[in-house]
């Protein structure tokens, strides 16, 4: 039963590839069906998995997508650090802006401006 409708699903899915653009990776995405329990297909997803790494590393894509994944944490580890900091720094005086927030008598870009320039003042 599992079977069948795993291959119904494998076809849907190998018809819906048609309806996207090709990838910027340069790799034609194809559709197979495995199992854990039984280990079928999964050599073959390996091989599936080993070329695109080969052909992505060839075309400079993988490495690419690399340097892009790095930046973003970077900026996502600067985010969390000024984020803890700034909290830190001002836990009570957010807390009150929060409820002005809340209330609209303060918009969130000036309750933001308002912490960074206690963060500022208190630097000094």
């Amino acid at each position: 039963e599992n079977i069948k409708h795993a291959v119904q699903a494998r076809q849907e899915y190998q018809h819906a590839l048609h309806l996207f653009n090709t990838t910027e990776s340069g790799w034609t995405p194809s559709v197979r069906t495995s199992s854990a329990l039984t280990n079928k297909g999964i050599s073959e997803v390996w091989t599936m998995v080993q070329k695109y790494v080969e052909l992505t590393s060839a075309n400079g894509f993988f490495q690419e997508q690399r340097i892009q994944q790095d930046i973003f944490t970077l900026h996502s580890s600067i985010d969390e650090v000024l984020r803890n900091f700034v909290t830190g720094k001002s836990k009570d005086l957010i807390s009150s802006l929060e409820a002005k927030v809340k209330l609209k008598q303060l918009s969130p870009r000036r309750a933001s401006r308002m912490v960074l320039e206690n963060v500022i003042k208190l630097n000094k």
